[in-house]
């Protein structure tokens, strides 16, 4: 499959975003950290791009295993293996920080007013044996637990299944379920939510229509009259397109907050996929840049890394609450009494440290337990006769 350098910027940047988005305040505390950056719309907003990933995936698991199932090349059963190679070791690994800060606190908590281990916000063992089976987004439980952000992880995994199914059990008539999640999920999320900020309760109907869509921009860039009219546009034009887009984006993100306008968000997501897919302009080569396609890279380790970091960062900030080096005002919510222009010095310090945790993740968790398991899936391949 053809790498697609300037998506994985993108999926940098939403990664990021997504971070500074919950660095709006400490975790489970909800102690405000009031910056510059936090309250710009886009970030304020930004739990939007993780339909930005629902799209982006459904167009790269299309690419990389639609027509393997659809002509049953690859089984479900390894389809799944695969993805869960790629997924669950981070899943794992974050839940093991998240143990680790949750007896931290139960053991040694000397804030009067934190939280106390294992007492509320959810966090009890049946919701850690929950997050750790990728059920938490599948409406099983009242609320996000333990790793807030991993409820996208489950209800990915379950799209995965569920689309796989559909290869393989509809071949070229799955075009069908295709259409009627994209007209049903909309109407579904408009009804049960009034806007697409569904998580932990109907966030696999979320994850469904941003996958499918991704499905369709797939399919439509693969069509000879898109690399026609791809190979035809002037570095001029690509350019501007991709300028445009980004800036609707960014228009649209820091303006719809949780508005019914909200569930176009992964339709707009989808035509900026199919318009940085080619590659062409000056935006997309920067997002196809070494640095850029590193952080894309990492992506996925910041995602899941940047909450349990931050809980991380939280007891860092009691210990000098403790020692006086640092105020806490007793508002509704507390939060850190420092200026906007520390606070946004504190939210680069925490990117920076996620970032760098992520680079380590990525090399010593992410790839070590994928290859293990591609080299599982591969001898088993191998020994049935099936190799790919």
């Amino acid at each position: 499959m053809r790498l697609y350098a300037a998506l994985e910027g993108w999926r940098g940047v939403c990664a990021c975003l997504v971070a500074l988005f919950h660095f709006r305040q400490l975790g489970y505390d909800n102690v405000a950290v009031r910056s510059h950056i936090g309250t710009t719309g886009v970030v304020q907003n930004a739990y939007l791009f993780v339909d930005f990933f629902f799209v982006l995936s459904g167009f790269v698991i299309a690419a990389s295993y639609q027509e393997r199932l659809t002509r049953r090349l690859v089984s479900l059963r390894d389809f799944l293996s695969l993805r869960l190679g790629r997924l669950y070791p981070l899943v794992l690994f974050s839940m093991g920080l998240m143990l680790a800060e949750e007896a931290y606190r139960f053991w040694f908590m000397t804030f009067t007013g934190a939280r106390q281990g294992f007492s509320d916000q959810g966090n009890t063992m049946v919701t850690f044996v929950v997050n750790v089976l990728l059920l938490q987004g599948l409406h099983v439980e009242a609320m996000n637990t333990w790793n807030r952000p991993s409820w996208s992880i489950s209800a990915e995994f379950a799209t995965y299944a569920v689309f796989a199914v559909s290869w393989i059990l509809l071949g070229r008539r799955s075009w069908i379920a295709t259409a009627l999640v994209i007209v049903g999920a909309p109407l579904a999320l408009l009804r049960l939510k009034g806007h697409i900020d569904a998580t932990y309760d109907w966030g696999v109907i979320r994850a469904m229509l941003g996958f499918a869509l991704g499905v369709v921009v797939h399919w439509g860039t693969a069509q000879p009259w898109w690399q026609r009219v791809r190979y035809r546009m002037s570095e001029g034009a690509s350019s501007a397109a991709e300028a445009i887009v980004a800036i609707a984006v960014a228009v649209f993100v820091s303006w719809v907050a949780r508005r019914p306008a909200s569930i176009a968000a992964p339709f707009l997501f989808a035509i900026a996929v199919a318009v940085f897919a080619a590659e062409r302009g000056v935006l997309g080569r920067t997002l196809a840049s070494p640095p850029m396609r590193a952080l894309g890279r990492w992506s996925y380790s910041i995602y899941m890394l940047h909450y349990p970091l931050q809980q991380v960062l939280f007891w860092v900030l009691i210990q000098l609450y403790a020692t006086g080096w640092l105020r806490i005002a007793r508002t509704t919510p507390p939060a850190l009494e420092i200026s906007r222009w520390a606070a946004d010095g504190l939210n680069a310090v925490m990117l920076v440290v996620v970032i760098g945790a992520s680079a380590l993740a990525y090399r010593w968790v992410e790839m070590p337990w994928r290859e293990r398991v591609r080299a599982a899936v591969a001898r088993r391949q191998s020994r049935s006769g099936k190799g790919r």
